[in-house]
């Protein structure tokens, strides 16, 4: 008879208890499932402890008058940036989850709602619903001693499929980049003077996560494991007529989804680094897409038509284009299985911001603006990109040279097969 039990993991490259921080010179994480006979299961992976922030170098707890502010529609997950599953012992890659930040920025706007950010996600994640709300009860309320806790699911690909892990021939390594503390915090204003020496930390870190024991021995066989996968790209766009060409390198994707930030909102104290936006020309100006097609090899793939967006016939139209709101959507998660986003006119609007608006537009939620595209929700089989590029044009009214960056994530399936001490990833 099978039996399941619960983990609790501590970090293997720290101690137990000890703070770690990007500041102090730590910020990589690492923890290890060994090998048992045992099968893990994925979606229970979860990283435990308690959040910190502090104004200066002296640890001082930040006050209303600081104007400093985190990334409030994703909590916690804002100061991972970078997530990484390997075989314990042979070290081969099952999944890296590059700009994990933006990625969860991306996916939490489009498959939570606003009662989940006020409800178990405030609780667990630190979520909250507007800018207020987070600086009232997570950044000025962030308790020297025992600080915010939380607990978060470690959300990818690998995690999302269901598939239990077979831990009899190889443990897991998990491993947590932790981001800049300049891409984490921001000024809700232009002065970031107040909290220029600000940090973050974390103390007693744990990974928790479930096992299933079957009961029986599960024997040498050759495994093959099949999963899902999140790869990141990065681009960036400073022109009117933007073309992106990638090499994806992978034969069953499902599909592809990005977002946009300056450039210079990136690592910098008076912009909010993890914001989802469509193309700017300026701080405080949009430069709207006109125009968008996906290609496959060059020729137009998924859709056999160029889409001509609402600003496009008409510039000052602030609506986002609804195909392109969909059909991003549609890439991250099914658009018949969705079944609660944070989504809407509000937060995917295409706007004009006065000194720094844009900020605020994640009040009552959070921003969801991006471009997608799915390329296969009938079979679940994929589309061959191994050898065909997968390409982007677009036409916007990026008329100034204000470069914006596009992080780009591609869905697709893998499979690792495991033969004795023989491990292959097919991709």
């Amino acid at each position: 008879m099978s039996k399941n039990f619960n983990l609790s993991i501590s970090p293997a490259n720290h101690l137990a208890n000890a703070s770690v921080s990007y500041k102090n010179g730590n910020p990589v994480i690492r923890f290890e499932i060994g090998e048992s006979n045992r099968v893990l299961l994925p979606s229970s992976l979860r990283l435990v402890g308690s959040y910190h922030l502090y104004s200066d170098a002296s640890r001082t707890t930040p006050v209303q008058a600081d104007a400093l502010e985190t990334p409030s529609n994703i909590g916690v997950y804002a100061t991972l940036d970078s997530l990484s599953f390997r075989t314990q012992r042979s070290k081969s890659e099952i999944e890296t989850l590059n700009n994990y930040n933006n990625f969860m920025s991306a996916y939490m706007g489009a498959t939570t709602g606003l009662q989940d950010k006020i409800g178990h996600l405030n609780e667990s994640a630190l979520f909250a619903p507007n800018p207020e709300f987070n600086k009232n009860s997570v950044v000025n309320n962030a308790s020297s001693t025992t600080g915010n806790s939380f607990c978060i699911p470690l959300i990818s690909g690998f995690t999302s499929s269901n598939n239990p892990f077979p831990l009899h021939s190889q443990g897991v390594e998990v491993t947590i980049q932790l981001a800049p503390d300049s891409q984490v915090m921001f000024s809700s204003g232009v002065d970031s003077s107040a909290f220029v020496n600000g940090f973050y930390e974390f103390s007693d870190l744990k990974l928790i996560c479930e096992v299933m024991d079957p009961g029986q021995p599960l024997g040498n066989a050759p495994i093959t494991y099949e999963y899902n996968t999140i790869t990141s790209f990065y681009n960036t766009i400073n022109s009117t007529n933007a073309q992106i060409s990638l090499s994806l390198g992978q034969s069953r994707v499902l599909g592809v989804f990005g977002t946009f930030v300056p450039t210079n909102f990136i690592n910098n104290l008076t912009e909010n680094g993890l914001a989802t936006l469509y193309p700017r020309k300026s701080r405080t100006e949009k430069a709207e897409i006109q125009q968008l097609i996906f290609t496959r090899g060059g020729e137009r793939f998924p859709f056999i038509y160029n889409i001509d967006t609402l600003q496009k016939s008409d510039p000052n139209d602030e609506s986002a284009d609804p195909q392109i709101v969909r059909n991003y959507m549609n890439a991250i998660v099914e658009f018949s299985k969705l079944n609660r986003t944070t989504a809407s006119p509000f937060t995917t609007n295409v706007k004009t911001d006065g000194t720094y608006g844009y900020k605020e537009i994640v009040d009552g939620g959070s921003a969801g603006a991006g471009i997608g595209a799915a390329f296969d929700v009938i079979s679940g089989q994929g589309v061959d990109f191994s050898r065909i590029p997968f390409g982007i044009q677009m036409e916007l009214d990026l008329d100034q040279d204000f470069p914006n960056a596009l992080y780009l994530y591609v869905h697709s399936k893998q499979t690792l097969i495991i033969s004795g001490q023989t491990i292959q990833v097919v991709q």
